[in-house]
């Protein structure tokens, strides 16, 4: 009777610490997104308005300005990263031409991001977890997918599910011994019987 009374107040600690870890969890993982995503809104209002104006044709480019279209190089791009925010921006601007996409970025664009995003108020998360990605429209059906390092938010996770391997077993042990103890405690009058 002891050892049971002691295995439910374990299984019951463990339940209710298991139950505040996630909810736990759950905000802080809320917050760190909106943290990033903040600041990669913060970047996009940055950027967005110098790379519009590299979209715009220059009096150097006769043909461009004639035809109203303007090429971007991929200095140009990073020399657009590098004056906003050079750690953990990358920029990678997406254009039809004819039938298909054609793209152009910063050197260190997270590879796998499909040049398909849509362009909305949400930001994507990379594959890897390692980007979180915002896509804005720009003139001439041109978009410019804004990627911002993300890796506090794995990092965070996993810091997280090792203190949890460690809590859990812990907590459920101390929650055993003391349940022994008590129910030692409780039983000792009917054991007298």
């Amino acid at each position: 009777l002891r050892a049971r009374l002691a295995l439910w107040a374990a299984l019951a600690t463990g339940l209710a610490v298991a139950l505040v870890a996630a909810g736990l969890f759950w905000s802080v993982n809320g917050f760190l997104r909106q943290a990033q995503e903040a600041r990669l809104l913060s970047v996009v209002g940055a950027v967005q308005g110098r790379v519009e104006g590299l979209l715009r044709p220059g009096r150097d480019d006769l043909v461009g300005a004639l035809l109203g279209v303007a090429t971007v190089s991929q200095r140009e791009l990073e020399r657009v990263a590098d004056g906003v925010d050079r750690q953990g921006v990358d920029l990678r601007l997406v254009a039809a031409q004819g039938q298909e996409l054609a793209s152009v970025g910063t050197s260190s664009f997270p590879e796998g991001v499909p040049l398909t995003l849509r362009a909305g108020p949400g930001g994507y998360l990379s594959a890897d977890g390692a980007h979180l990605i915002l896509v804005r429209p720009l003139r001439g059906d041109a978009l410019l997918q804004v990627a911002v390092d993300a890796r506090s938010l794995s990092e965070a996770r996993q810091a997280f599910g090792r203190a949890l391997v460690w809590l859990l077993p812990l907590a459920l042990l101390f929650s055993l011994l003391v349940g022994w103890v008590v129910a030692g405690r409780l039983l000792r009058p009917v054991r007298a019987l």
